[in-house]
This record gives C-alpha cells, sequence and structure tokens, in this order.
C-alpha cells in the first residue's frame, strides 16, 4: 500500500518497535477522551458564576443532545490542572448519571484546553429529553462543593441545548468530517468509553475514605489522576487498542498528523 508523507500505517497483528508503540499511544491519548491541551490561558480571579436551570417546554420529552458545561479558572502562568476534571466528573457529574441513567440513551464526557475564551473546560454531553438534562444540571447546582468551587476553582457553571433542542439527531455532535455512518455509530462507542473512564475513577476513589473537605478532596484526586495516568500507558496498549484493532480484523489503520 502507498503511504503518503503524512499517514503511517498502523498493523496490530505485527510487531512494533518502542518508537512506533510510544507515536500511536501519544496520538491515542489525544483521541480516547477528546482532550487536548495548550498553554498561555486567560487570567482569571473573579468568583464564578453558575447559569440558573432550564424551565421545562412544551418539547420537554423530545430526546437530543444537552450540554453542561464546567468551565475552569485557569492561571495563564501554569499548566491546567487536569485531575480537577476527575474531581468534577467523579463528584458532580457522576450522581446525576446514575439516578437517571435509564434516561440516557447516550452520554458522555469531553475535556480540553485552549488559548481561547472557552479555557479549560470539562463537559458532559447527554443525548436525553429536556426534564432529564434539567434534573442532572439542577444536582450539580446544589452539590454542597458547588459554592466553594465557584469561588475558588471554576470560571463559569452553565449549560446548552437544554432550553432549545437544536441538535435532535444522534449524529449532530459527531465531528462533520466522518462517513454518515460512523457518526450515527460513534455515540455508542464513546459512551462505553466515558463509562470504563468514569468506573476507573470510582475504584481508584473507593479504595479509601474521601474526604470530607474540598481542599483534602483535591489532593485525593490529584494522586487518582496519576494512577489513572499510570494505567493508560501500562495497560491502554492491550486493554484498550489491541481490542479495538481486534474488532476490526487487524487491518491497517492510517494516523493522520
Amino acid at each position: 500500500m502507498q503511504k503518503s508523507p503524512d499517514a503511517v500505517a498502523l498493523d496490530a497483528s505485527a510487531s512494533h518497535n518502542d518508537s512506533m508503540s510510544l507515536r500511536i499511544l501519544i496520538i491515542a491519548c489525544t483521541l480516547l477522551i477528546g482532550g487536548c491541551a495548550t498553554t498561555a490561558p486567560l487570567p482569571q480571579t473573579t468568583p464564578g458564576v453558575a447559569a440558573d436551570a432550564p424551565q421545562p417546554s412544551a418539547k420537554v420529552a423530545e430526546l437530543g443532545w444537552r450540554r453542561i458545561l464546567l468551565q475552569h479558572q485557569w492561571d495563564k502562568e501554569k499548566t491546567p490542572d487536569w485531575s480537577m476534571d476527575l474531581l468534577l466528573a467523579g463528584e458532580l457529574l457522576g450522581p446525576g448519571i446514575d439516578r437517571y441513567r435509564d434516561q440516557l440513551r447516550y452520554w458522555r464526557f469531553h475535556r480540553r484546553a485552549g488559548n481561547d475564551s472557552t479555557g479549560h473546560q470539562l463537559s458532559l454531553l447527554l443525548y436525553t429529553d429536556q426534564a432529564t438534562a434539567s434534573a442532572i444540571y439542577q444536582q450539580v447546582l446544589d452539590h454542597p462543593w458547588t459554592p466553594e468551587l465557584l469561588a475558588t476553582d471554576l470560571k463559569r457553571i452553565s449549560h446548552r441545548g437544554i432550553n432549545h433542542n437544536s441538535e435532535p439527531a444522534i449524529a449532530d455532535r459527531s465531528d462533520p468530517n466522518w462517513s454518515p455512518e460512523m457518526m450515527r455509530a460513534w455515540p455508542a462507542y464513546i459512551t462505553g468509553v466515558s463509562e470504563l473512564w468514569l468506573a476507573l475513577i470510582r475504584d481508584y476513589r473507593s479504595q479509601q475514605p474521601l474526604p470530607s473537605a474540598l481542599a483534602a478532596a483535591r489532593k485525593r484526586y490529584a494522586a487518582i489522576d496519576k494512577r489513572l495516568t499510570d494505567t493508560w500507558q501500562e495497560e491502554g496498549q492491550h486493554a484498550l487498542l489491541h481490542h479495538l484493532s481486534a474488532l476490526f480484523g487487524y487491518r491497517p489503520l492510517l494516523i493522520r498528523y
């Protein structure tokens, strides 16, 4: 097969040298959860704010993509504190997922950090009805740590698509550059990946009692983040990439830089 300069054929059935494995690991790390990082963020020193919970509409039962957005305060002199995403997912967002799981057809986390107006943000995307998304958002607002997080860690808590169902199709939050078939199928895949990510966080969390104070919980989740990273780097190749490749018959995969 002729390879272009910007593509590399990856064959999971063949042995690879250490350099290629490391390259695959680094590339896959940017794909699996959807995170991206850059430097020089915008400064933020004022307390954060939270948007009000949405009001029910006449189309409350219609399914669509609804988003809950947790935007971090981010010191431009520092790299993003990725461990805070784990704390927010495990403590603020996870309980709502558990409580309303039967009403969630698909859901996923998205992590990103960029030198723009959005900055460092954790998002929970829900393919569900308005009432369910609104209830999960209200649980975030009602969490006892939310006021302190807004005072010290979060710039804003907000939502999109709950009041107005602007993305009703399953494929609406998939990459528009993909084929229509991939766009429709991918939400099921990333739901499973997000479920695995959250399950690992919770497993590590359960191994010791969680401190009741937010300051101590931050340190605990920093340790959990390190363990999660170690698991990804040591086990991700076989547990995730190998078995995904096996489902597709170990055929070559183009990696575009």
